[in-house]
């Protein structure tokens, strides 16, 4: 028994059947047992090591991968950068053309506008002139009217009702003159 026990271990972990049957085919398959379970040993182990070469080669990989991606990340952060600050040159010059631009065209109306003050000056003052010239033509022409008026009344002896008319029409005349401009007098 003590046989078949120590059979039944070694077959045992051989899986056989036990007892004389066991014996049997450990007799039969054992040699073939113990090759196949150390060819499955030696593919479990170089399974093993495949999967611990794989796993370092994709550790390797993976950081490789990591560093391509820092590397490509940093890369294009330098590109937006670069691309940002030139936009950001390139409204700053804008902006300066047109201030200058707009400054410029600034100055232009700026001085038309003085121009043009001038002109209106100049034409103001020109009226002014001309106004005066028309008042004194008008208070010349009214007292020479006046004094033919007087020279009139005195030879033909108009009552002084006449005369006073005359005068209040003419200082109306006068009065409205100066506020609204001399009229035209037909010569």
């Amino acid at each position: 028994m003590s046989n078949d026990a120590a059979n039944q271990n070694d077959v045992g972990e051989k899986t056989f059947a036990e007892g004389d049957l066991g014996r049997v085919q450990g007799l039969l398959f054992g040699d073939q047992f113990d090759a196949i379970n150390a060819r499955i040993d030696s593919l479990e182990s170089m399974l093993l090591d495949s999967i611990t070469a794989v796993r370092a080669e994709m550790k390797k990989e993976l950081s490789s991968t990591d560093r391509k991606i820092d590397r490509t990340k940093t890369q294009l952060d330098k590109r937006i950068v670069t691309k940002i600050d030139k936009e950001t040159d390139a409204r700053k010059s804008a902006f300066v053309s047109l201030a200058d631009q707009s400054e410029k065209e600034f100055e232009d109306l700026k001085s038309e506008l003085a121009s043009k003050a001038t002109t209106f000056e100049k034409s103001l003052d020109a009226l002014k002139v001309a106004t005066d010239k028309a008042m004194a033509a008008s208070r010349s022409a009214l007292e020479k009217k006046i004094q033919n008026t007087e020279e009139t009344l005195s030879t033909s002896k108009l009552d002084r009702l006449a005369l006073a008319d005359l005068l209040a029409a003419t200082a109306e005349q006068i009065a409205g003159e100066e506020k609204s401009g001399p009229k035209k007098i037909a010569a």
